[in-house]
């Protein structure tokens, strides 16, 4: 069962951390896109920033959350270990491999696919901000 949890806590933390890193890097992009049309006199909108937001405001919850579950499994995954070999564990091991997984990873991998995710992520991320309360129904 702490397995699961573990395993579950880094799926979400992975999920959430791909789609923070997509939507960002997309926002960008689209930030830039709509000043320059602005700068050519052109119509530049930014009325899709506030979606955007609560789509970022899911990947970090779900980010989050995932962080939590993983860092609530591993003390429980090593309870026959002496709290200093713990305490060495977490700190030396289970830490940086969560960060490292679960954060740097992510956002080095979609950094050139972030365009693609979007028609994956989205309607992922739709439900799960209802579901949490980050996104609004229109």
């Amino acid at each position: 069962m702490i397995w699961a949890v573990f395993v579950t806590g880094l799926g979400v933390a992975l999920v959430g951390a791909v789609a923070g890193a997509a939507l960002l890097s997309l926002s960008r992009l689209e930030r830039a896109r709509a000043v320059a049309g602005q700068l050519r006199c052109g119509a530049g909108s930014l009325t899709w920033v506030a979606e955007m937001e609560q789509y970022l405001a899911v990947a970090a919850v779900l980010t989050g959350l995932g962080v939590v579950l993983v860092g609530g499994a591993l003390p429980a995954i090593f309870t026959d270990l002496p709290r200093l070999w713990l305490a060495l564990v977490l700190v030396l091991g289970g830490i940086p491999v969560t960060l490292l997984a679960a954060y740097l990873l992510p956002r080095w991998a979609v950094r050139r696919r972030a365009d693609t995710l979007r028609g994956v992520l989205l309607p992922l991320l739709r439900p799960l901000g209802r579901l949490l309360g980050v996104v609004r129904r229109n």
